[in-house]
């Protein structure tokens, strides 16, 4: 039998927020979310206390779009009723509790 796989990183997440509920999915190349988590390291590193919101809503979307993607990080804002904070967080926590090692996988299944 010939079993082929691109060792992708997926993975489902769910946010809930009250009664409020959204599903998203992560479904990327290990090299490219990694190199696109470190552009996103670099927008958040810029991000100081007199950054405007358009920097803060930017360096956001720029970790949220690594993770989720552009459509999905434009359900994410919404959700969040377009809070870069709220979003950043969410996409930091999710990062740390559950991608990093997911991520970490795939990338040792690569070689």
């Amino acid at each position: 039998m010939f079993r082929i796989t691109l060792n992708r990183v997926r993975d489902h997440i769910v946010i809930r927020e009250g009664t409020d509920e959204l599903k998203l999915m992560v479904d990327a190349d290990p090299r490219i979310i990694v190199k696109a988590l470190q552009r996103a390291q670099k927008a958040l590193n810029a991000i100081k206390d007199e950054s405007t919101e358009a920097e803060q809503v930017n360096a956001a979307k720029t970790l949220s779009t690594a993770i989720f993607g552009e459509g999905q990080t434009q359900k994410l804002f919404a959700f969040y009723n377009n809070n870069p904070a709220c979003v950043a967080t969410v996409c930091g926590e999710y990062f740390e509790k559950r991608l990093a090692k997911k991520i970490t996988r795939a990338q040792k299944r690569l070689k």
